[in-house]
């Protein structure tokens, strides 16, 4: 559990939509967008803590946004999720996100446990 900000970024509405509930349902404040640029504008506005950001989204993927917020805002801690289990999109930096990555279809559990353990680290 906690308070912090979340961005959740995925195309498909009802992950969207499952993600912010069961974050909320913890006490995170939940932002949501359908794509990165939603997300870049959002992120213009808002304090995030933390962006969880599906990777395949039509126009600029999830790798890309990751790319984009780290230069802008430094401090907010990146989760990627993906349904797809290739190496299609790895390169410069994006290794050390792919390590991490959360595959769909994954559990409320999981997720929790894998936001709490991004914004404990120091």
């Amino acid at each position: 559990a906690g308070n912090e900000v979340i961005l959740v970024v995925d195309d498909e509405e009802g992950l969207r939509d499952v993600a912010r509930e069961i974050l909320r349902m913890q006490g995170y404040q939940v932002l949501v967008a359908e794509d990165a640029y939603k997300a870049l504008e959002i992120l213009e506005e808002n304090a995030v803590d933390l962006l969880l950001s599906d990777v395949i989204m039509p126009g600029m993927n999830g790798y890309e946004l990751a790319d984009e917020v780290t230069k802008k805002y430094p401090q907010i801690r990146i989760q990627m999720a993906s349904g797809f289990n290739d190496d299609r999109h790895l390169g410069a930096r994006k290794e050390e996100l792919h390590k991490h990555l959360l595959h769909k279809p994954f559990t409320s559990e999981k997720l929790l446990r894998r936001i709490r353990q991004l914004l404990d680290e120091s």
